[in-house]
């Protein structure tokens, strides 16, 4: 069995997931000229970095090799979906997004071509409005659910928050940590770039993750996410735009003329995700350490193992439409665990059990497998 089970949130990846997202690196022909500075410090600049106020453009771009997941894509029954955007849409395809913070209140605009989800935070409160049909659901803490800290709408979809919660979490023993030799501009502004990387290969598909730190005032303005064996990043969010002005109150208003329905709870699934240190609407972010309520109707998610090696145990009802189109992808496999449907990517795989749970994680199949035997254990 493995040494340890946890429970975690999401970061980015959305969310974080992030985990985690092809912004251009480099938006100038020339590298900045920057004074050097160790591992250890951009380290502290990124835990020490709290910008007031943050507001700007940003791309997500995953390039995971992922084979078509259908009608999953808008978030099916049992997948954490909000406004008709889900895990699986974002993992299969560009985002562009909008983002405006101001210390107290958050905004997160998700672009689509012909329609908008915007993710709205005031205090414990969140809204979610879809532009498509102009229907707004307002999502309510139940009383005596409030977290520590009010669930944060930005933070899966924020480079910072991502990085701060990569960086918090990962075990320094099996991380190896270095400055990449040449400075590089994200959103025009001079970065250096902190580079981490498993000590052990063969622990997990993550080649390296790259953070690219604002010289200025220690701040991530992009992060990203490379595969073993991949040339192109496999994940990385990024901003195309940013300003560290307080933005206009008039971003954090309720669209006028919506319809709007209360629920209680957060976004997502059932799950009320407001943690302390912040939460995700989204899954899976293998290296956050943050931590899940439980939601109604199910155990939490938990996250086996840790550090780069972490896999996050789902579970959906084996009799919904989700489960049965997630047990029609991929190919069998079978060991000591039992049976199942294993997907493979460049970055991200997935092990579909008979009775519903999910296993998922940026690491090799056997990993996966080895953990399915200790479920039930």
């Amino acid at each position: 069995m493995r040494s340890s089970l946890r429970f975690a949130a999401p970061v980015f990846v959305a969310g974080l997931i992030g985990a985690g997202a092809a912004v251009p690196a480099v938006a100038s022909g020339s590298q900045p000229v920057l004074a050097a500075q160790s591992p250890q410090q951009l380290v502290s600049e990124i835990l020490g970095a709290r910008p007031a106020a943050v507001s700007g453009s940003l791309e997500w771009a995953p390039d995971l090799g992922l084979p078509s997941l259908g009608e999953l894509a808008s978030g099916g029954q049992g997948i954490p979906s909000a406004g008709g955007i889900g895990l699986t849409g974002l993992l299969g395809s560009d985002q562009s997004l909008r983002l405006w913070a101001d210390g107290s209140d958050e905004r997160v605009a998700i672009v689509q071509s012909l329609a908008e989800v915007d993710l709205l935070r005031r205090g414990s409160t969140v809204w979610v409005w879809d532009s498509s049909d102009q229907q707004v659901e307002r999502y309510v803490l139940p009383s005596g659910a409030e977290p520590a800290q009010p669930p944060s709408a930005s933070a899966p979809f924020d480079p910072q928050s991502v990085a701060a919660a990569i960086v918090s979490h990962l075990e320094s023993a099996g991380t190896t940590l270095g400055v990449a030799a040449r400075p590089v501009y994200v959103a025009g502004v001079p970065c250096r770039v902190l580079e981490l990387r498993p000590t052990d290969t063969t622990a997990s598909t993550v080649s390296s993750v790259d953070l690219a730190v604002d010289a200025r005032n220690g701040v991530v303005l992009q992060v990203v996410l490379r595969a073993a064996g991949q040339a192109t990043p496999a994940l990385s969010l990024g901003f195309t735009s940013v300003s560290f002005t307080s933005p206009p109150a008039s971003v954090f208003a309720v669209p006028a003329g919506s319809s709007v329905s209360t629920r209680l709870g957060a976004p997502g699934s059932g799950q009320l995700t407001g943690a302390p240190g912040g939460s995700g609407w989204y899954a899976y972010a293998p290296l956050s350490g943050r931590s899940y309520p439980s939601g109604a109707g199910g155990s939490a998610p938990q996250v086996l193992g840790h550090g780069w090696s972490s896999v996050l145990g789902l579970s959906v009802p084996a009799t919904s439409p989700s489960f049965a189109e997630l047990s029609a992808l991929g190919h069998q496999v079978s060991g000591s665990f039992g049976s199942g449907r294993l997907v493979r990517s460049s970055l991200l795989d997935l092990l579909v059990l008979p009775d519903g749970h999910l296993l998922v994680g940026f690491v090799p199949p056997a990993v996966l497998e080895a953990d399915a035997a200790t479920l039930g254990g």
